[in-house]
């Protein structure tokens, strides 16, 4: 189980890093944009820093040198050089802004948030007794984190399913995850993971608001995207990144608008959106429109300079993922059809790969699947939802301010690039049944285009400034309660969601009048709770899936896995196991399953794999492995399950060969 002393000392590094990298991220905020004010200095500070994270991670991670010590080491060392080097001199130190008042739709905002928070503290509890459970998280997200945290390694592939360019992802997010997984040498930081981009959004929306004196409307807008059981049930506890990549939008959408349109302010913009497209490769369309929209804004005189800045600092946290996938593949994004490259095909993209534009005709489609899908993603309040976006949209393409057209044209391209994209209506044909799972993927362009609600044509006046507060705020409210009494609000933990909920409140109150004693109360309670919410995640991770509670009884072990795609809790408790699937690569990037008994047994023996866990749950064909594996001398049966097999093997017992 997890020690105090494992925690105290994975907390001290956690505090030496993030400390470390805020500091010099502010010393570059400071020297490179010191007129910047307010919120939004914050915002900068919180993307340098993570900026710098995934930075060192990934040249760390390309020599095999990702590893604890060496991680704090190389962080703290940059970032107190970074101070060093950019020490603001005594006359540019930045004055104290100007304090607030608290307006009604500021208690609003706080409602919206103290909402959000609840919802998602709620859904954590559940996670917190039993463990990170949702698909995607089991199947990449967190077997991406810990292969980096085990082998040190960024550079090398990790095949994880056949048949789908999964192995390609980008992994910026992962890479941060990685960060708590060598700290704690455990998942446990990856259960809050998501709630600190949720804050990181909500801030990056009060300043897209503020542009025009309407932060507060800013809030509650992005709330409705991040209390909606779209993102709350789905991502609150979980490695699902599509709040990441929404928090990195409106992060770069934020500084887009400031006033101070300066070289360097264009670059920090530009370094947000590459943190977008580096953490999921379906951000290219609004991570590209914000950089191209710089040189619309820039100054006369500045704007090659402007775009060629931004340009390059967006592709400083993200070109590292689509050269790694040239080098082992030769194409930059496998499964993508990008032009002069070549791709394998992947069976999975072929055949079940639709869009929604494909069904744009399809009033059947829309009836049965895409109308009920939107309606279990955003509640039964959902075709306000769309309205909202649409007219934040228009209404910021009518302004005559430039950066707020512009926004208006990103959130534009990124609802539009949603309806085109591959998988956004996967399934059979006629049959999408992951289309309310893939609107996730419109997540970041939808909230953006809420947040533009609160622009001069409907803030302008008082009546339609509060006439659209009321609304987003009662489209947040129906959607708690759309799929029966608290959707997300899980009876168990219902009492949880309401104390935090009522922390937000107090807390963000008290900030009005004193922002340092709530800081510090904040920080009091982490302290506290912190180890007693850790210790109890440890103690009840997968406690009812036995396949899970043997691999944490066995460490430091080689296990081959075919038939099932979610691997994450064969990793064990102490995350030391090394889990592969076991199939056959192809050219250019292809997987897929071992084409015979022959093939599937080798692979075995070659991979030194001490045990085997298979089940015929992915698609019919891996009936085979199981029928391979039990019929091998080299296989005895450690465990059963309704789905899975376990077994022990021994690579040293020859091969009598296959049965015909």
């Amino acid at each position: 189980m997890l020690s105090l002393g494992r925690f105290v000392l994975g907390s001290l590094e956690l505090a030496l890093v993030v400390g470390a990298a805020w500091l010099g991220a502010s010393a570059v905020r400071s020297r490179v944009v010191p007129m910047w004010r307010g919120v939004v200095t914050h915002v900068a500070d919180a993307v340098v820093a993570l900026s710098l994270l995934v930075v060192v991670g990934e040249v760390l991670g390309t020599f095999g040198l990702f590893r604890e010590w060496l991680a704090v080491l190389t962080v703290v060392a940059s970032g107190v050089a970074l101070r060093l080097l950019l020490a603001v001199p005594a006359t540019q130190k930045r004055v104290a802004g100007t304090a607030r008042t608290l307006r009604w739709e500021g208690v609003v905002a706080i409602g919206a948030v103290a909402i959000t928070v609840g919802q998602w503290v709620d859904r954590i509890g559940g996670v917190l007794d039993g463990g990170i459970t949702s698909f995607d998280s089991l199947h990449y997200h967190l077997p991406f984190a810990a292969r980096f945290a085990q082998t040190g390694s960024t550079a090398h592939i990790q095949l994880l399913s056949p048949e789908f360019p999964d192995a390609y992802h980008h992994a910026n997010a992962e890479l941060l995850h990685a960060y708590g997984m060598l700290f704690f040498h455990r998942d446990v930081l990856s259960v809050f993971f998501n709630l600190a981009f949720v804050a990181l959004a909500v801030a990056a929306a009060y300043c897209v608001g503020d542009r025009w004196d309407q932060g507060p409307l800013g809030v509650i807008a992005v709330c409705v995207v991040l209390a909606s059981p779209l993102m709350g049930l789905h991502h609150a506890g979980t490695a699902s990144l599509d709040v990441v990549v929404l928090a990195f939008v409106l992060c770069s959408a934020a500084m887009l608008v400031v006033p101070d349109r300066t070289v360097a302010g264009f670059a920090l913009v530009g370094l947000a959106a590459g943190m977008a497209f580096g953490t999921k490769l379906t951000a290219f369309a609004l991570a590209a429109a914000l950089v191209l929209a710089v040189p619309f804004l820039a100054r006369r005189g500045t704007r090659m300079v402007s775009i060629a800045w931004a340009a390059l600092f967006a592709a400083i946290p993200s070109a590292y993922w689509l050269v790694r996938d040239f080098v082992d593949t030769g194409n930059p994004a496998p499964g993508v059809n990008v032009p002069l490259f070549t791709s394998d095909s992947f069976r999975t993209l072929d055949d079940l790969g639709y869009s929604i534009a494909h069904y744009a005709t399809s009033t059947d489609v829309w009836r049965d699947w895409f109308f009920p899908g939107l309606r279990i993603d955003l509640g039964r309040a959902w075709p306000l939802v769309l309205i909202a976006v649409l007219a934040g949209i228009l209404a910021a393409l009518v302004t005559r301010d430039g950066s707020t057209r512009a926004l208006g044209v990103v959130a534009g391209v990124g609802c539009a690039v949603y309806l085109v994209t591959p998988t956004t209506a996967l399934g059979p044909q006629d049959q999408p049944l992951l289309f309310a799972s893939n609107v996730r993927y419109a997540a970041p362009a939808v909230a953006l285009g809420l947040v533009l609600l609160a622009s001069p044509p409907i803030s302008r006046r008082t009546v339609t400034r509060w006439i659209t507060a009321g609304v987003l705020f009662a489209v947040l409210v129906v959607a708690q309660f759309s799929q029966g009494p608290f959707p997300g609000w899980p009876t168990d933990h219902r009492n949880l969601g309401f104390l935090f909920a009522a922390a937000v409140v107090l807390l963000a109150l008290l900030a009005f009048r004193a922002r340092k004693v709530a800081l510090a109360i904040a920080a009091l309670v982490i302290v506290v709770g912190g180890y007693p919410l850790a210790r109890h995640y440890d103690e009840q991770r997968y406690a009812s899936d036995p396949v899970a509670q043997w691999a944490s009884s066995v460490h430091d072990v080689r296990i081959a896995i075919a038939g099932f795609e979610p691997q994450f809790n064969l990793y064990g408790r102490d995350l030391s196991n090394h889990v592969q699937y076991v199939g056959e690569r192809g050219p250019h990037g292809g997987f897929h399953e071992s084409p015979s008994c022959t093939a599937w047994r080798r692979s075995l023996r070659d991979g030194g794999y001490q045990y085997v866990v298979v089940s015929p749950q992915l698609r019919d064909a891996a009936a085979h492995e199981v029928a391979w594996t039990a019929s091998d001398p080299a296989a005895s049966v450690v465990l059963t399950t309704p789905l899975r097999t376990v077994y022990r093997f021994d690579s040293s017992v020859a091969d009598p060969g296959c049965p015909t």
